[in-house]
Formats: structure tokens, C-alpha cells, sequence
């Protein structure tokens, strides 16, 4: 098994991953603790407990990208 097999979900999220979601009617940054086949915990890192959420009650989501800001820096 390849490490990408193991970590991409439905979604294209992997653990680790950095994204921006609307939780309680705010834009907020997450940190994805484990992504699993059907729900991701999410841990968005202001002393609040992490939650579960199932990828159809997700919603729109925004990945951080990295690599991205490397190529603008250049």
C-alpha cells in the first residue's frame, strides 16, 4: 500500500492537512487531526474540544496549499 492511498479520503483530505471551514457562522482555520473513509476530525485549535463531522455535513471547504505560497515567494 502506498502512502497516498492511505491518507487521500473521498474528499482529497489527508491527516495534517490545513483548512479553512464555517463553523458556528464563522470562517475558521482546522487542523485535520485523522481523516477516515466516511467523517474527518477537525481540531480548530482554540482550547475547544476536536469534533467529528461526516463529509456530507461538511460543507464547503478551503485546503491550505503550501507549496502554493512557495511558487508566489519565487
Amino acid at each position: 500500500m502506498n502512502d497516498t492511498t492511505a491518507l487521500t479520503t473521498p474528499t482529497g483530505l489527508r491527516d495534517g492537512a490545513v483548512i479553512e471551514i464555517e463553523h458556528d457562522g464563522d470562517a475558521v482555520t482546522a487542523l485535520v487531526l485523522l481523516a477516515g473513509d466516511e467523517s474527518v476530525i477537525l481540531d480548530v485549535c482554540d482550547g475547544s474540544t476536536p469534533f467529528v463531522v461526516r463529509y456530507d455535513e461538511l460543507g464547503s471547504f478551503r485546503v491550505f496549499e503550501p507549496e502554493l505560497l512557495d511558487l508566489a515567494a519565487a
